[in-house]
């Protein structure tokens, strides 16, 4: 009994130490040892075995990890390998990562503090002047459109300086993007157009200005 409760407290020792990967618990590490031993090793009854089984996996999931850290390197970035996949970390193939909407939603929330950096600095000064609405339309647009495209729209960015929010709204119409994206476009174009985001979004229409009547 003393044995066993030592084996059993190690076990879940190991599963700390490895959360998210060693949660089976002692029975099913003796159930999977009996699997992937068919022909020789039965540990159904042994679970020392068992355990030692589980620390040898342990230890080469270790020896192998910090193999692949020297020889693959870390990327904070999506890169394609030689092989022509397209990888990101210690070399993890993206199109076997999946993330949750929670997930999603956060990096979303992440690029737009930074679209929102890059909208300001693009229109400039006046852009903290202008109607949260419109504030919103210009952000979005960096989001999906990022600085160097959205930066070559001159026309929509000098009728912003003008104020001249018609005109704003049908050069956005007009634009290559309003041609690759009519019913997006038309949406912000709207709101460009009035100020005011639409009710059915989950935000009151708003008049209300951050720091000046724009």
């Amino acid at each position: 009994m003393i044995l066993l409760a030592a084996i059993t407290m190690l076990a879940h020792v190991v599963g700390r130490a490895a959360p998210g990967v060693y949660h089976e618990g002692l029975d099913a590490w003796c159930e999977r040892a009996t699997r992937l031993n068919e022909g020789g090793l039965d540990c159904s009854w042994r679970p020392l075995s068992c355990l030692q089984l589980k620390l040898k996996e342990v230890q080469m999931i270790t020896i192998v990890s910090h193999l692949l850290t020297d020889e693959e390197g870390f990327r904070e970035r999506p890169y394609y390998d030689a092989d022509g996949s397209l990888r990101i970390g210690y070399g993890t193939l993206l199109t076997r990562v999946k993330i949750t909407e929670p997930q999603a939603r956060v990096l979303m929330q992440r690029d737009v503090q930074l679209a929102r950096a890059v909208a300001r600095s693009v229109v400039g000064a006046d852009f903290l002047k202008l109607l949260p609405a419109r504030q919103a339309v210009l952000t979005a647009m960096c989001y999906q459109l990022g600085r160097t495209r959205f930066a070559s729209m001159h026309i929509v960015l000098r009728q912003i300086q003008e104020h001249n929010w018609t005109a704003v709204a049908e050069q956005m119409r007009m634009s290559l993007w309003g041609a690759q994206c009519p019913n997006r476009a038309k949406r912000a174009a709207e709101i460009m157009r009035t100020g005011s985001l639409p009710a059915n979004k989950g935000t009151k229409p708003t008049n209300g200005t951050i720091s000046g009547p724009h």
